[in-house]
């Protein structure tokens, strides 16, 4: 399966992981295929640390409005036949399939050892050095507890 083209979500997280994150850091690898036998995808990966970053795009909603007179647009419920405003949600992620279908990927991602994290345009817009330390938290727990069992190979072999 190719890879798609990169969204403008990933490339705003790929700009700041490149200005804000230590030299020393590695790049995550984008796309990173996780699970043995689904297609499941995370948006980028730090495999050896098992550190996922999912970009979750398109979950705000908002009301449409009429092109012409700037007034809200209401449609029928042919539930309950009441008028109810309408909005648009910009992905997935605001539908409820689309939540569902996330919690299971994410879950299978939890039980296979991944650290999700998960962040909107807004992490990017108003935090991006809380989201590139958190995220460089994670890695770092993932090298301390790799030098630890490794270390612990030497115990007794001088």
């Amino acid at each position: 399966m190719a890879k798609q083209n990169a969204s403008s979500l990933e490339i705003a997280f790929m700009r700041a992981w490149k200005l804000l994150s230590k030299d020393d850091w590695p790049y995550p690898k984008r796309e990173h295929q996780f699970h043995p036998t689904r297609k499941w995808r995370f948006d980028f990966a730090w495999e050896a640390e098992r550190v996922a970053v999912e970009l979750e795009g398109g979950v705000f909603s908002f009301p449409v409005t009429c092109d012409f007179c700037g007034r809200h647009v209401y449609r029928k419920n042919k539930r309950t036949q009441r008028m109810e405003r309408v909005y648009a949600a910009m992905g997935r992620h605001t539908r409820g399939a689309g939540v569902h279908a996330d919690a299971d990927k994410y879950n299978a991602g939890a039980a296979l050892g991944w650290r999700i994290l998960r962040y909107t345009a807004k992490h990017l817009t108003e935090s991006p050095v809380q989201m590139i330390e958190q995220i460089q938290a994670l890695l770092a727990e993932g090298r301390r507890a790799e030098v630890e069992t490794q270390a612990g190979l030497f115990d007794g072999h001088e």
